[in-house]
């Protein structure tokens, strides 16, 4: 059963996001897995992200920074029916790592590890370099 919260869902297809992708220069591999994708409002995306701040549980190897991104990307998409977040392997000062980026008519990196405290920042701020993208 999907639980949706009541946000502003606007419509894109995997070819518009694609472009919307390929127009950052991101030169990396994406996987796109849905046909059809929503977003919302920035505004929206600061209440969706609030929702599904997840606990600090990290467990190194067990359950780490792509843990919490696949969680985020899942949950997201469970409560709120937006599947326009992505899962993200990459490389931050802080070495390879995993985290998100989110569209809302613009790309963001959202960071949901707790104990990083970055929350969510335009992407190319911070030193968060994509390398893979599932979306």
């Amino acid at each position: 059963m999907c639980l949706k919260a009541a946000v502003a869902r606007l419509e894109l297809s995997s070819v518009q996001l694609m472009s919307l992708i390929s127009a950052q220069g991101w030169k990396v591999p994406m996987y796109l897995l849905d046909t059809q994708y929503w977003y919302t409002t920035p505004e929206n995306w600061a209440t969706v992200l609030n929702s599904v701040l997840l606990s600090d549980v990290y467990q190194a190897e067990l359950y780490d920074c792509e843990d919490y991104a696949l969680e985020a990307m899942v949950m997201v998409s469970k409560k709120h029916g937006l599947n326009t977040i992505g899962m993200v392997i990459g490389n931050t000062p802080q070495g390879r790592h995993g985290f998100n980026v989110f569209y809302d008519g613009t790309w963001w990196v959202y960071e949901p590890q707790p104990d990083y405290g970055l929350g969510y920042f335009p992407l190319g701020e911070n030193g968060y370099v994509p390398e893979l993208i599932l979306i």
